[in-house]
């Protein structure tokens, strides 16, 4: 007969074991059924419906950017953790220099506190002891603490052409940028940063005691792990890639189709498109160098529009080199390819480039309400104060083009003589070639940076005047005119014809310097389909083999585009006057890639819709270190050539590889505490398979018996 009570129960003669067996079971279940309504009673916790979702409950992820792990051929510079594994700290945060640590700190600080912090960690590393991390908060307001430069008072010193290198050109310069950190660094965002003071709020009200909030940080190099810390050293184990990109260049009018002589001397107009800063991800370079580049794009659509530019006496060449902020790599593989006679610079002659004209930091030249700019010029190496015939002429033309009547107010005034030569700029890099070249950069500041954000990522939109871009674009394209016709007169009424669009150079503005509506704006779309939503004006690494026609996935958004815009602007189709010679409009091939007519280039080409082929001259050139080779295996270091200064001194930069990089917070117990989890885990575990065998041992003899 089968016994009518449950399988848990015992009957009478087995009263006393069964009792026992009944008491351990109820305890164990006790224990378990109240931890899982503890760690599971809250309605937040019943939604967890997978792993994904239980991590996001447990861990607030850092949407910040990361300072990471910069080489050269003599070291590190840059930010990461100090080994192969992941750095967890308590956040504690801080308002001033004056703290001690005593355990290992993720520091939270305002950012008008990062240079200072960096520097003192650096010059003493007692400092920097216990320093886990760093997290930078997001800059509410702009005040005189947030100023600063991360750059030298004298960047890129070593490429001057002149002796005077102690010269104080950033003299808010800190060196921090070009430092090494043996500690992670980020930068928060907004919402980020009120997360991250609550959770430093958190642990200072509890004395620093458990449960803290602490920071995760996972910003581990492939160079530390593989041990190579130069850049030699990386290429050769292929843990990094060179620093590098693609330069643009084109021509006004067209060398190919031009039906001028091909033997004009030719004036190299040159800007940059790259900046740096302590975060890669946030280099914006507003004022320097982008506001220098944007003038110039806006003085090429100007001149494009203006009657007999397919006629002038001189070759108009407009180079927008990439690399620049880090050892002028741009310009230097230009003259490089150029001197070879590369594909990427057929059609130009270096024995014909007769004047060079580099317009730099403009964004800042308001004064007054008077857009002011400086002409710097290098001088004679006999007579220091003495320039050539071609560059006293460009230093006419620019004075002339400033007085001439406009909207802005502007003049042109001639550097200070007491200064060393040229700031630092693209033209160093023509004058270490040929010292007695005809060349003038044109810039905001006169004996010392004016922008006092030089390569800080707050050198954004908000730091430049789009008046002084506007007034800076009309000067160059009327001071290009005039060089190129070969006359100087104020009066002229083509001359005072020539004026930039303004409307022109505040969308570019938007598109480049921008989060909304960045690279997703009409005027970038319409030329090419961007793969980011915003621009970001690091040069990055050269990825692939390096080529004049590259593969476009390998070039970045920024060289993209301004690949397509001076395609389209100095399309002989645009600026001649004699339509017949270049055939008619309304025979406009389509294209997607590439054109079948000889002397054109696809130009608009997007997912939405085909390109137009132009008759225009405009090429990719690849930019890094001179003193790199691409093989089939990879990149190489080449042995140094007597007699090349710049290589003698180039520091050949690489970036390091990484598989991620990240930040996470989340509340952590003492160790004491997980030991008492894990011990009572373990207990409940136990209780669990003890009750799961008397349970089998008793259901068995009831099935016995039954």
């Amino acid at each position: 007969m089968a016994s009518s009570l449950p399988f848990w129960t015992s009957p009478s003669s087995s009263s006393s074991s069964s009792m026992a067996f009944r008491s351990a079971l109820f305890r164990c279940v006790y224990t378990f059924l109240l931890i899982a309504l503890t760690f599971f009673g809250s309605s937040e916790c019943t939604s967890l419906q997978s792993v994904p979702d239980l991590e996001k409950a447990m861990y607030h992820i850092v949407d910040g950017v990361p300072c990471v792990r910069l080489l050269s051929l003599y070291g590190e510079i840059g930010c990461a953790n100090p080994g192969s594994k992941t750095v967890i700290a308590p956040i504690k945060r801080v308002t001033s220099l004056s703290f001690k640590l005593t355990r290992p700190t993720a520091v939270l600080l305002p950012y008008m506190l990062l240079l200072k912090f960096l520097q003192r960690s650096f010059e003493e590393p007692s400092f920097a002891e216990y320093v886990a991390g760093i997290l930078v908060e997001f800059v509410l307001e702009r005040n005189n603490g947030t100023k600063g430069s991360p750059d030298g008072e004298f960047p890129q010193r070593e490429f001057a052409p002149y002796q005077d290198k102690s010269y104080a050109w950033n003299p808010l310069g800190s060196g921090v940028l070009h430092q090494r950190y043996n500690f992670p660094v980020f930068l928060l965002t907004q919402n980020d940063t009120q997360a991250l003071q609550e959770a430093a709020a958190t642990n200072e009200n509890q004395n620093i005691r458990y449960p803290l909030n602490v920071a995760e940080f996972d910003v581990v190099m492939q160079t530390t792990k593989s041990a190579t810390h130069t850049s030699e050293s990386c290429l050769n184990e292929r843990s990094c890639l060179p620093l590098g990109g693609y330069s643009v260049w084109s021509s006004l009018p067209p060398l190919n189709v031009s039906s001028t002589s091909s033997n004009k001397p030719v004036i190299i107009v040159i800007a940059s498109m790259d900046s740096a800063s302590l975060f890669r991800d946030q280099t914006h370079g507003a004022d320097s160098p982008l506001s220098g580049m944007i003038a110039m794009l806006a003085a090429v659509d100007a001149l494009s529009m203006t009657a007999g530019i397919d006629t002038l006496q001189k070759q108009l060449v407009f180079l927008v080199c990439t690399g620049e902020a880090w050892g002028y790599l741009g310009s230097r593989r230009f003259l490089l390819e150029l001197a070879a006679g590369n594909p990427s610079v057929a059609g130009l002659d270096p024995s014909l480039v007769s004047q060079i004209i580099e317009i730099g930091s403009v964004g800042r030249a308001m004064d007054d309400g008077v857009a002011t700019f400086y002409a710097h010029t290098q001088g004679s190496q006999l007579v220091k104060f003495q320039v050539s015939t071609g560059t006293q002429e460009i230093l006419e033309a620019l004075k002339t083009a400033s007085t001439t009547k406009d909207i802005i107010k502007s003049r042109v005034e001639t550097a200070s003589r007491h200064n060393p030569g040229v700031p630092p700029s693209s033209l160093m890099s023509f004058l270490q070639q040929n010292a007695s070249i005809a060349g003038v950069v044109l810039e905001e500041f006169d004996t010392h940076f004016k922008n006092e954000l030089y390569h800080s990522h707050l050198d954004d939109f908000e730091n430049i005047n789009i008046s002084a871009i506007t007034a800076a674009g009309s000067i160059l394209a009327r001071t290009l005119y005039q060089l190129g016709t070969g006359t100087v007169n104020a009066s002229s009424e083509v001359l005072q014809s020539i004026t930039v669009n303004s409307s022109l150079v505040q969308e570019l503005v938007g598109c480049l310097l921008t989060f909304k509506p960045g690279m997703m704006c009409d005027l970038v779309k319409d030329l090419i389909t961007p793969t980011q939503p915003y621009a970001n004006h690091y040069v990055g690494v050269l990825l692939g083999r390096p080529s004049s026609s590259p593969m476009l996935e390998n070039v970045d958004d920024t060289s993209r585009f301004i690949w397509n815009f001076l395609a389209d602007r100095t399309d002989l189709q645009k600026i001649s006057r004699k339509r017949s010679d270049v055939g008619n409009k309304s025979t406009i091939e389509k294209c997607s890639q590439t054109c079948r007519t000889p002397n054109t280039v696809c130009v608009g080409s997007t997912v939405d819709h085909q390109g137009t082929c132009k008759y225009s001259t405009v090429r990719y050139v690849p930019a890094y270190s001179p003193r790199l080779q691409y093989k089939s295996s990879g990149w190489r270091l080449l042995p140094l050539q007597t007699g090349i200064y710049m290589d003698d001194v180039d520091p050949v930069w690489t970036e390091s590889f990484w598989k991620t990089t990240g930040a996470r917070v989340y509340l952590q117990e003492s160790s004491s505490y997980d030991e008492v989890i894990l011990i009572g885990g373990s207990g409940i575990t136990i209780c669990s398979i003890v009750a799961i065998i008397s349970a089998r041992a008793v259901f068995r003899k009831r099935i016995k018996r039954a």
